[in-house]
């Protein structure tokens, strides 16, 4: 549990993690992915670990080609902390529309209390063909991971950012916090 007096510390410490995450691609322009690297957290053994995705870019002005983000999440832990966990999730979300990936404390294969993990989401770009050609659609992307017991329900803890990919390796604009 986190004391009201160090709970600012580390609300800021996450945030600064979660806005540096945000701020990290590869590949070249374009035709790359977009990767957004949430920070390690621990997951107990009676926990779940969820990653939710909203689409939050404005309706296109270009025809046929609405907002459309493409991607994956998934979970990572282990050992070497590049052991896959669960499936990968794909995913496709259009304006307004939600996702959510999950990983309970039984998927990791962990043994003891809780474990470590950490998560990716990765944003491919869409293409489109329209009027006036081929267009990537717009993809403006609100994220949180949580956990929460999972038999109760009950959150524990939320973290969120959000931004915005034009897929030019550059972020137009970058949120984050912690509730």
């Amino acid at each position: 549990m986190i004391r009201q007096w160090n709970s600012a510390a580390f609300g800021i410490g996450l945030w600064l993690v979660a806005v540096s995450a945000f701020a990290q691609t590869t590949g070249p322009a374009n035709t790359s992915t977009f990767s957004v690297y949430l920070p390690p957290i621990g997951l107990a053994a009676t926990e779940t670990a969820q990653i939710n995705v909203v689409n939050a870019a404005q309706l296109s002005a270009l025809p046929g080609a609405g907002p459309l983000c493409s991607g994956t999440i998934v979970f990572y832990g282990g050992p070497d902390g590049y052991s896959i966990l669960g499936k990968i999730a794909p995913f496709q979300v259009t304006f307004g529309q939600m996702f959510s990936a999950g990983l309970p404390y039984s998927a990791t294969g962990a043994s003891g209390s809780r474990t470590v993990i950490r998560a990716e989401i990765t944003l491919s770009p869409y293409k489109v063909l329209t009027d006036t050609g081929i267009q990537i659609t717009q993809c403006s992307l609100a994220a949180s991971l949580e956990t929460f017991d999972t038999v109760t329900g009950v959150t524990h803890a939320v973290v969120s950012a959000s931004g915005t990919a034009d897929f030019s390796g550059e972020i137009a604009q970058v949120r984050s916090g912690i509730r």
